[in-house]
C-alpha cells in the first residue's frame, strides 16, 4: 500500500509553508533591514538562524522519525511555529530575535523531515519531490512580486503577517497528514544488504551536500558576476526575473518525465552543462549572455533535486535517511557561500568556478553510481 493523494497534497503544503521563511529569506532581511537598524554580519547571522535549527533537527530527526504520530506533531508543532512568527513581531532585541528564529528553524526542520518521508512512502519519489520544488518555486516567485509593496508600505510587521496568513492557510491541510507509521521494510534484506543500504544513503546525502555547495556558491555572487561584467543592478534583477521564471521548467520537467528515462542521464547531463555553464561564466559578455547562462544553470539546477531524492529513497530500507535531507542541503547551502567567497578573495572569478565545478564534479561522482531506478513496494502510514 501506498501514502494517499491526500497525504502527498498536504505534505507538498508542508513543504512550502513549512520553510516559508527560508523560501523568502532575501524579503526577510530587507525588510529587517528597513526597520532595524541592524549591521550587516547581524543581518547575516539572522538570515541562517533558521537554516541552522533546520540542519540541527534534520539530523536527530531518523531517530524518532518512525515512532511519533506525524499527523499531531505536525499540527502542535506547526502552531508553535505560528505563534512565534507572531511573536516575533514585538521583538526588536537581535539576540532575542535570533534565538527566536533558531528555535522555529528546529520546529521547521522536524515538519520538513515528515514530509519528506511521506513522500518516500509512494512508487515515484521523484515526481512527486519535483512537484513539491515546483510549488516551492512558483510561491517563491510569486512572493517576491507581491512582498516589495507589502515591505514598503508596513516592513516587517508586513511581512511576517503575510507569512503567518500563509502558515493558517497550510493548517487545516496538515490534518490529511497519516497518523502515524506501520514501518516495514519495504524490502526484505539480510544484514549485510541493510549495511550496504546505508552505505549508500550516506553516499547520496553527501552528494546532495557537494550539490548545494556548487548551487549556492555560484548564486550567492550571481549579483557580482553581473557587476563585474559591465551590468548595472537594474539589469542583473532583470536577468534574474527571467532565469527564475525559465527555472520553474526544471521541476515541471521533472515532474513530467518522472523517471521515464531513469535517473543516470538527466544527472549526468544536468551536472555537464552546469560545468560547461560555469566555464562559460569567465568569457560571458552582455546581458543577453548573462541571462542564458543563468537561465541554464538554474533549469538544470531544479530539474535533478527530485532525482537525487528518488535515488535515497530507491536505497533508503528503513525510510529514516530521507529525513536527514533537509540538513544536507542545508549544509551545502551553508558551506557553498563561505567557499564562494573564499575563492573570490583568493582567486577571483575564475577559481570561484573552479571551486563550484570541482564540487559538481564530485556531486556526480558520488550520485551516477547510485542513481538508479528501483521500484519498491511503500507502506502506507496508518490513517487512525
Amino acid at each position: 500500500m501506498r501514502a494517499t493523494k491526500p497525504n502527498i497534497v498536504a505534505a507538498i503544503a508542508l513543504m512550502v509553508a513549512g520553510p516559508i521563511m527560508f523560501l523568502l529569506v532575501p524579503m526577510y532581511i530587507g525588510a529587517i533591514a528597513d526597520s532595524y537598524d541592524y549591521a550587516p554580519g547581524k543581518l547575516g547571522l539572522l538570515a541562517s538562524a533558521d537554516l541552522l535549527g533546520i540542519m540541527v533537527a534534520s539530523l536527530f530527526a531518523p531517530l524518532v522519525i518512525n515512532r511519533i504520530n506525524w499527523r499531531l506533531s505536525s499540527l502542535l508543532i506547526f502552531i508553535g511555529v505560528i505563534s512565534c512568527n507572531y511573536l516575533s513581531v514585538f521583538i526588536a532585541s537581535f539576540t532575542a530575535l535570533f534565538c527566536l528564529r533558531l528555535f522555529i528553524g528546529l520546529l521547521t526542520g522536524v515538519v520538513m523531515a515528515i514530509s519528506a518521508s511521506v513522500l518516500s512512502y509512494t512508487s515515484t519519489p521523484d515526481r512527486l519531490f519535483a512537484i513539491a520544488v515546483f510549488t516551492q518555486v512558483s510561491f517563491q516567485t510569486a512572493s517576491f512580486l507581491i512582498l516589495p509593496g507589502i515591505i514598503e508600505q508596513w516592513l516587517l510587521e508586513g511581512f511576517l503577517y503575510f507569512v503567518i496568513g500563509v502558515q493558517l492557510l497550510a493548517l487545516p491541510l496538515l490534518w490529511y497528514l497519516p497518523a502515524n507509521l506501520q514501518h516495514v521494510s519495504h524490502t526484505q534484506e539480510l544484514s549485510m544488504e541493510t549495511r550496504r543500504s546505508r552505505r549508500h544513503c550516506l553516499v547520496v546525502l553527501a552528494s546532495m551536500l557537494f550539490f548545494w555547495v556548487a548551487q549556492a556558491g555560484v548564486f550567492s555572487f550571481v549579483d557580482m558576476i553581473g557587476n563585474d561584467n559591465g551590468l548595472d543592478d537594474q539589469s542583473v534583477g532583470l536577468a534574474l526575473s527571467i532565469s527564475t521564471f525559465i527555472g520553474l521548467g526544471g521541476p515541471l520537467c521533472a515532474a513530467i518525465c518522472g523517471d521515464r528515462f531513469g535517473r543516470f542521464w538527466p544527472v549526468a547531463i544536468a551536472g555537464c552543462v552546469q560545468i560547461m555553464v560555469l566555464a562559460l561564466f569567465e568569457s560571458m559578455t552582455g546581458l543577453t549572455g548573462y541571462t542564458v547562462l543563468l537561465a541554464l544553470f538554474q533549469f538544470f539546477w531544479t530539474l535533478v533535486i527530485g532525482y537525487q531524492f528518488g535515488a535515497l529513497v530507491s536505497a533508503d530500507s528503513s525510510h529514516r535517511f530521507v529525513a536527514v535531507v533537509p540538513a544536507a542541503s542545508s549544509a551545502g547551502i551553508a558551506l557553498g557561500p563561505l567557499l564562494g567567497g573564499y575563492a573570490l578573495e583568493q582567486g577571483g572569478h575564475t577559481l570561484l568556478y573552479i571551486v563550484c565545478g570541482a564540487a559538481l564534479f564530485i556531486y556526480m561522482a558520488l550520485l551516477l553510481p547510485n542513481a538508479r531506478t528501483f521500484h519498491h513496494q511503500p507502506v502506507v502510514p496508518s490513517e487512525n
